[in-house]
């Protein structure tokens, strides 16, 4: 799945849970247990990667990180590899 519709998929996963479970701030955030949930993380790896300047780009109001869904995809987007043969067997 590219990044475009990655994006497409989560967008429209984002409106049809939109007012039903934990609402968003607004169409382009989810809170923190949403895009736990996006990445099928736990919450508790989203705060230590944020403690360790690591993981997802995140806003923080109050004390409520907001994760904006473009930034996710794109995080999970840099996080692909191509291996080839020699670094499969660490060659």
């Amino acid at each position: 799945m590219n990044v475009q519709s990655m994006t497409k998929a989560i967008k429209h996963k984002h409106q049809l849970k939109r007012g039903i479970e934990m609402p968003t701030i607004n169409n382009n955030y989810y809170t923190e247990t949403e895009a736990a949930k996006e990445l099928g993380v736990k919450v508790k790896t989203l705060r230590a990667w944020a403690a360790l300047k690591k993981g997802p780009p995140r806003a923080v109001v109050g004390r409520n990180p907001f994760y904006r869904i473009n930034n996710l995809v794109n995080w999970v987007g840099k996080q692909e590899k191509v291996f080839t043969k020699t670094d499969e067997r660490g060659v």
